[in-house]
């Protein structure tokens, strides 16, 4: 269960695909079904879930993502807002602490990628040094998705009737691409784009990256 592929071509003129990435978080609780916000941080310690919801109003490092403070900041600096808006990602997915960070050197066409088997999300160096913000803050909402794919897919008993109903049928989507396989874009260029899992983790980058956008013009406008 990794995504190790990444194009940014198809990224940045192809079709956003279908945008299903957010249906499920809005599923009333009363229903007592599936929603990936609230499934998820009811899933983690008492602890874990106050820790959270102090982090999720924590966005002081987002001014750090305006265009023009990232194009002179240091690849240090870059690094550690990377790390900042990862945690508040997963945070807001409500997956429980554990994932890991890091920068490395990757080929050219590669922005990141999340690998389940070490739970580590891995940034593209190059992206950070001479890519946008905007990019990046998309490359990590992309991810931090993935990574909620995978904890959804894994802490979901399939195995209890309510799983079977239609408020699920995101998840199952998901389950059955990795039963089926995970596609890489070395092997099935199309393959890749339009398997559930990518075309998820898109839409989900799409809207956040846009919904990040204006939190930090908020922050901006507060500091004028």
């Amino acid at each position: 269960m990794h995504r190790k592929f990444q194009l940014r071509l198809l990224r940045r003129v192809w079709p956003l695909g279908v945008l299903l990435a957010t249906l499920l978080l809005a599923v009333p609780a009363c229903w007592g079904m599936w929603s990936s916000r609230v499934y998820l941080t009811a899933a983690a310690p008492a602890q874990t879930q106050a820790e959270t919801t102090a982090q999720l109003h924590e966005k002081k490092f987002l001014p750090g993502f305006a265009e023009d403070v990232w194009e002179t900041a240091s690849l240090d600096s870059k690094t550690e807002l990377a790390k900042q808006l990862a945690a508040y990602e997963l945070a807001m997915l409500g997956v429980p602490d554990g994932t890991e960070v890091t920068v490395q050197p990757l080929d050219e066409d590669r922005l990141g990628y999340y690998s389940a088997a070490s739970r580590q999300i891995v940034l593209s160096r190059s992206v950070l040094e001479s890519g946008s913000a905007q990019e990046t803050m998309d490359t990590i909402a992309h991810e931090a998705f993935h990574v909620q794919q995978a904890y959804v897919v894994e802490n979901i008993d399939w195995d209890d009737a309510a799983t079977q109903t239609a408020y699920y049928d995101q998840a199952r989507r998901w389950l059955r691409n990795y039963q089926n396989g995970y596609v890489s874009g070395e092997e099935d260029i199309l393959g890749y784009y339009f398997q559930p899992v990518e075309v998820d983790a898109r839409a989900y980058a799409a809207e956040e990256t846009e919904r990040l956008q204006g939190l930090i013009d908020k922050e901006l406008q507060k500091e004028t």
